[in-house]
């Protein structure tokens, strides 16, 4: 799928998923509100009844218009003119919201105006399976009253249950859907970019190959032809050519091995390393490549000479690949500053140089195996993508950390930290 389809398809998607779950609410809710429309309905006549009863019962005169009254969602306070039984109200309440379907659980309790306190009635199950854990006494609030009256508390949980389960339900099995959907949308995205690297990273080292390897086989028939075997100074051009080729395959291979077999296992020869030397060893070693290349390295390199328990042979392979990166991506005459500091508890090297910078929202990237940063149509510098994801996974396993710091248009430079 290309990247043009992929973007409709992701788009189409989003409104999709966006259309449905704003759907899925606006149901849900009006459901919810039609509900409890329903549910205040039949709790409000059963509590109109029961008032009715209980008069009857005492043979009381209640002048209220509208004794019932809803105080909060699952809170329903009945105006009585005079204390009653708790016995007597609760057999009332029961019959009468069972003759309503009203299954929930609830609580009531008895407000005597005499004494200014609500005496707790009970708890009743409305589908004979509570547990001691669902009992617990409600703490009715007071509503500032100077007459009787009893208040009735449905739980929450129970009032929620019921009828919108199966909204709820359907709701959660929804939600649970678009949520797979999603990641297998992100898989599929994962596995898109995986595909690009390794054709990217297929497409650099067949580059990165086959000019050495046809140079090489253009010098080898050369050396074979007649009137070459009888001229010494083209035999050893020749053969200066090929051997110039067949290092840099070399230095190809090893670096797709550095990354593509380093392992958790190897084992590391961790010893004492004076840093300040091994930098100037390194240097002094690739002053044919500088060369090369018309480089400017400066050294700043501190005066106490810090030393560090690590891997001498991935040290040097660490500033290596850091000192390449430098030559390979800078557009004019290479400049690079090699620092080192000496703290109390740590050692920082630091390599800088006067590249094209890189942008804030690549740093991140720039560690991954086979990343490289796109340029387009460009591609003056080939490269797998390796460099820097051995620099990182082996800086973990020598506990230690690198930081970059970067720009376009200002240069790159990175900071390796090691804890002494």
């Amino acid at each position: 799928m290309s990247n043009k389809r992929l973007r409709i398809f992701l788009v189409f998607s989003a409104i999709a998923l966006s259309s449905i779950i704003v759907m899925q609410g606006y149901w849900l809710h009006n459901a919810w509100r039609m509900y409890d429309s329903d549910f205040q309905r039949r709790v409000s006549a059963s509590l109109r009844v029961v008032n009715t009863r209980i008069n009857d019962f005492y043979k009381l005169n209640n002048n209220s218009a509208n004794p019932v009254r809803r105080v909060a969602n699952n809170y329903y306070v009945v105006d009585m003119p005079a204390s009653v039984d708790a016995v007597i109200l609760e057999e009332y309440l029961k019959r009468e919201f069972k003759r309503n379907d009203i299954n929930a659980d609830f609580e009531y309790g008895i407000y005597d105006c005499a004494v200014n306190h609500i005496r707790y009635g009970g708890y009743v199950c409305g589908n004979n399976k509570c547990s001691d854990a669902q009992t617990v006494q409600y703490k009715f609030p007071g509503i500032n009253e100077n007459s009787y009256y009893f208040g009735v508390y449905f739980p929450s949980i129970a009032v929620a249950g019921g009828a919108m389960g199966t909204w709820i339900w359907s709701s959660a099995g929804i939600l649970l859907l678009i949520l797979i959907f999603c990641f297998a949308v992100f898989i599929v995205l994962k596995q898109k970019r995986l595909s690009e690297i390794q054709k990217d990273f297929v497409n650099n080292i067949t580059h990165e190959f086959k000019t050495p390897v046809s140079t090489i086989g253009l010098s080898a028939e050369a050396l074979m032809s007649p009137a070459i075997q009888n001229s010494p100074g083209r035999i050893n051009q020749y053969a200066s050519i090929i051997k110039q080729e067949s290092d840099r395959l070399r230095q190809h291979s090893e670096r797709i091995l550095q990354a593509g077999l380093l392992s958790e296992h190897d084992k590391l020869e961790v010893k004492p390393l004076n840093v300040n030397n091994t930098i100037r060893t390194l240097v002094q070693n690739i002053l044919p490549l500088l060369g090369q290349k018309g480089a400017v390295v400066n050294l700043t390199l501190c005066s106490t000479e810090p030393v560090i328990m690590t891997d001498e042979f991935h040290f040097t392979n660490i500033i290596y690949n850091l000192v390449d990166n430098a030559l390979k991506y800078s557009n004019s005459q290479p400049v690079i500053d090699i620092t080192t500091v000496a703290g109390k508890h740590s050692v920082t090297v630091s390599v800088r140089d006067n590249g094209p910078g890189i942008k804030k929202e690549e740093h991140k990237n720039i560690f991954k195996r086979f990343y490289r940063i796109p340029t387009g149509n460009i591609h003056n510098v080939r490269g797998f993508g390796l460099g820097l994801y051995y620099v990182s996974t082996i800086l973990k396993r020598l506990k230690g950390e690198i930081k970059v710091l970067s720009q376009p248009g200002a240069g790159s430079e990175f900071t390796i930290i090691f804890n002494t």
